[in-house]
């Protein structure tokens, strides 16, 4: 099975997911200034955009999983053109760096779908942000981290961060490590580091994703102080 190694990803459903159960009103996202400036779209009553995860719709050659603007999941083609673009990222946790001890709590109150209900629920919810290049991150694994159950920090962007490439622009596949994809996950990464200190990119966690499992999982490679030392960077591309 095929996989990929990085550090800066779209979010997968199961982000969406533990963003839906535990802060709600941020299942959705607003524009930033750069991805208004790009014309992705926004929906003027909710004032939120729509966002790819990098999950393909089961059973389909080019559908793609996205959250709308009122935060729900739903599925599009992947040639879609006017999308925002939310970006995962992961940090080796570290009680005592600055990006910890920066983090502040963020509220949101924002128009959610509520399946139970059936119709959208004037929501609100508080989370706990932190500041990675310049760009604000909801921390999603706070408590498990501090709880010493996990070691890496898992984020998900804010705002939608720019105006997403397309998935494939020619609507063919939407297999998020194909090579129809690959100018997408390069964007990710590019704009998640285009004003990151070199400091704060030696605290990146590079991820392993799997063909095998849809590229559902981001599986951190968290290496050994000796690797470490002889580890690179990563790089803008």
């Amino acid at each position: 099975m095929a996989t990929i190694e990085n550090y800066v990803n779209l979010p997968s459903e199961a982000d969406w997911e533990e963003i839906m159960t535990k802060f709600p009103a941020f299942a959705s996202a607003s524009l930033s200034a750069k991805a208004k400036k790009d014309l992705a779209f926004e929906n003027s009553d909710y004032k939120a955009g729509y966002y790819f995860t990098r999950t393909a719709l089961p059973g389909s050659s080019d559908g793609v999983k996205y959250v709308g603007t009122d935060g729900d999941l739903r599925w599009t083609r992947s040639y879609n053109y006017d999308t925002g673009l939310r970006v995962a990222l992961q940090i080796i946790y570290n009680p005592e760096c600055n990006l910890v001890k920066g983090c502040k709590k963020v509220s949101r109150t924002a128009e959610i779908w509520d399946k139970k209900k059936g119709d959208t629920v004037k929501t609100t919810s508080k989370a706990p942000v932190v500041t990675f290049g310049k760009k604000d991150y909801i921390w999603l694994n706070k408590d498990e981290c501090e709880n010493g159950k996990e070691k890496s920090m898992r984020l998900v962007s804010l705002e939608l961060i720019a105006r997403a490439k397309q998935f494939d622009k020619d609507g063919n596949t939407n297999d998020y490590g194909s090579e129809e994809a690959k100018e997408l996950r390069q964007q990710c990464q590019y704009k998640a580091f285009e004003f990151a200190t070199e400091e704060e990119k030696a605290m990146l966690v590079k991820v392993r994703l799997s063909e095998e499992d849809k590229y559902e999982k981001a599986e951190p490679i968290l290496k050994t102080k000796q690797e470490k030392t002889h580890s690179e960077k990563p790089r803008n591309r």
